[in-house]
């Protein structure tokens, strides 16, 4: 792959992508806030906040393209689960506990065993409402995540010299495989809707990036007004419109584009509530669906629902509970899958190079 040498290392990160990672996160948790007020809110129901997900889809692109070539296929895949799954495992599996002991919770579930199998796995399944989603509805998106990591896991093992070439390719292949099976009624090809492109975008953009291309100011404010103008055009885009990635996904990315720009700067380095907010988004993604639905019956009784103030406060909590989750529950589990399965295979990695196993 070319330009190597300006690839991140372990350990290395972009302070602009975890400020857009804590955007992202953000707007999702507003469009979330919002419509637990159904009409009453003074907001409405920000729709456009589900764009946090065209996002994280880029981001994810990006980082891949960016730390994949210097691990080998089983460091990456194992680097990947143990990051992503348990978070989301004990998020799923306390939302069913939480819904499984209140009554009223059971009935709105629908419990299915191979919905919560199939979920934990990150296999597309409907659930009890015929909808392909798992007991943390935004898991759809971690689903997505886990095909992508599967694809880059392949593309890494059988073609390491050209990973970001081929992964491409391999996204682009499975998104025209999508297309012509279309007809067939399969949730797994579901993973081949088109918003997986959204993925390559971000490889493109890394790959620019470490190729040394770099865009003037004044260009970046205009890609940055363009993207926001066909923002405001397509406001409200369907979950799974074939045309997302064109309304929402290129929009996304040229805004991802003119923040890395910032890489280094003064606006991004001395900006610490937005990389605290980055290192947290995954919690606060993953934690918010369980809080919202407790907190919001309590806050909206309380105060008027009308009232700006009970949005803020709602989304404000929704956000310090992400933070507090972070810091005391997926900082831990991260340690603790670092020590046990990421530093013992880098461990076994150095014992084969060492007898020549490794080329």
């Amino acid at each position: 792959m070319a330009q190597t040498q300006t690839l991140l290392k372990s350990g290395q990160e972009l302070r602009s992508i975890q400020i857009l990672r804590g955007v992202a996160a953000m707007l999702v948790v507003c469009r979330h806030v919002s419509l637990e007020f159904d009409d009453r809110s003074l907001f409405g129901e920000m729709p456009f906040g589900a764009i946090g997900v065209d996002i994280f889809f880029p981001i994810s692109g990006m980082v891949i393209y960016l730390t994949a070539p210097s691990l080998i296929w089983k460091q990456f895949l194992i680097r990947r689960i143990s990051r992503v799954a348990p978070m989301y495992w004990l998020a799923t599996i306390t939302k069913v506990i939480a819904v499984t002991l209140i009554p009223a919770g059971v009935a709105a579930y629908g419990f299915d065993a191979w919905h919560l199998l199939a979920s934990l796995f990150f296999i597309p399944a409907t659930d009890a409402g015929g909808r392909p989603f798992p007991p943390i509805a935004l898991g759809w998106t971690l689903n997505f995540e886990m095909y992508f990591y599967l694809l880059s896991t392949v593309m890494l093992a059988v073609f390491p010299s050209r990973f970001g070439l081929a992964l491409s390719a391999a996204i682009c292949a499975g998104v025209a495989a999508g297309i012509a099976l279309s007809q067939h009624n399969s949730l797994l090809l579901l993973l081949l809707h088109p918003i997986s492109l959204e993925f390559a975008m971000g490889i493109a953009i890394a790959s620019l990036w470490t190729r040394g291309v770099r865009t003037p100011v004044w260009l970046n404010v205009l890609l940055v007004g363009v993207a926001l103008l066909v923002i405001a055009h397509f406001p409200n885009v369907e979950m799974f419109d074939p045309l997302r990635p064109l309304k929402w996904g290129l929009p996304s990315a040229l805004i991802i584009w003119s923040v890395v720009m910032l890489e280094g700067t003064t606006l991004v380095s001395r900006f610490p509530a937005g990389k605290i907010l980055g290192d947290a988004s995954y919690s606060i993604y993953i934690i918010h669906p369980l809080v919202l639905p407790v907190l919001a019956p309590i806050v909206i009784r309380l105060i008027e629902p009308t009232d700006g103030g009970v949005f803020f406060l709602l989304f404000a909590s929704a956000v310090l509970c992400g933070l507090v989750v972070h810091v005391l529950v997926e900082r831990r589990i991260n340690r603790f899958f670092r020590s046990r399965f990421v530093r013992a295979g880098r461990s076994r990695n150095v014992r084969r190079e060492a007898h020549g196993e490794v080329g």
